[in-house]
């Protein structure tokens, strides 16, 4: 039906953008704005989407039922017979600068953003996502040197090898010489817009194991048992990150450590050539 077809260009809209073509304050007002049938192109997201796909969603999303296209004019849209099944994920700039400035942290905030990358929603880290899959060409779950330097080369990022090698060095937490999943998200994500504060706030209470609103030496510990620090070392990330001086991290101070900006990137990072 073609409303069936309105609904696919809804679809196809809201994966390809991170939002809806038409929303209002209200139901009552999505649903006069969607009788209006108006909708645009609107956004940053755009930019990186192919004029095929963008050229198939105008075709589902015509406001006149009769001249929006078939189900089998959609199956055989150049963007799904010939675009699509080609398409890899490239690399921004952008994204690049993240995993270089993502310096050597403390047990206690390479952890925490590791739990704060598992609970973003699958919407916000989409292109994380695509673009690990893009780089993990064998599909074992981890970027090695190799992968990541053929990756970046391939989105037209010109970074030397050696500095490829330190890029997977500093992000490889658990010294396994490549970089798995949950550790390129904490590395990549945009710390800005992605650690909410009830992202942060899940996160904290990982930590914060009885709920009194602060993480204590022994809390902090027990939560890094498997990386078998010493006491003394536990210690010391703690009065790192302590500000006011009590023994423990607050909430306050746990955010700050997660948003502190990364140390500036040691080179410029180069443009990058092609798009979606």
């Amino acid at each position: 039906k073609m409303c069936d077809m309105w609904s696919a260009g809804v679809i196809m809209y809201i994966l390809l953008s991170g939002r809806a073509p038409i929303s209002g304050a209200s139901e009552r007002e999505t649903a006069v704005k969607v009788r209006d049938g108006r909708w645009s192109f609107a956004g940053d997201a755009w930019q990186r989407v192919s004029p095929q796909a963008r050229g198939l969603i105008s075709c589902l999303l015509r406001k006149n039922a009769r001249s929006r296209i078939t189900a089998g004019e959609a199956l055989a849209h150049a963007w799904v017979e010939q675009t699509a099944p080609r398409a890899r994920a490239q690399l921004g700039a952008k994204l690049l600068e993240r995993l270089r400035g993502f310096e050597e942290q403390n047990r206690l905030k390479r952890a925490a953003l590791e739990i704060a990358a598992r609970e973003l929603s699958d919407l916000r880290i989409r292109d994380l996502r695509e673009a690990f899959e893009s780089l993990d060409s064998n599909g074992d779950g981890k970027l090695s040197v190799a992968e990541l330097a053929d990756g970046l080369e391939r989105s037209g990022l010109r970074v030397e090898r050696l500095d490829v090698k330190s890029i997977v060095a500093r992000i490889d937490g658990d010294l396994s010489g490549a970089i798995d999943y949950t550790e390129f998200l904490a590395a990549a994500l945009d710390r800005n817009a992605d650690l909410t504060e009830d992202i942060l706030w899940t996160a904290f209470n990982v930590f914060d194991q009885n709920g009194d609103g602060k993480i204590t030496t022994a809390e902090l510990q027990k939560v890094l048992r498997s990386a078998r620090m010493p006491w003394s070392c536990v210690a010391d990330i703690i009065r790192s990150v302590d500000v006011n001086g009590d023994g423990t991290i607050d909430f306050e101070e746990f955010a700050a450590m997660l948003k502190a900006d990364r140390k500036a990137a040691l080179m410029s990072v180069p443009g990058s050539r092609g798009g979606a």
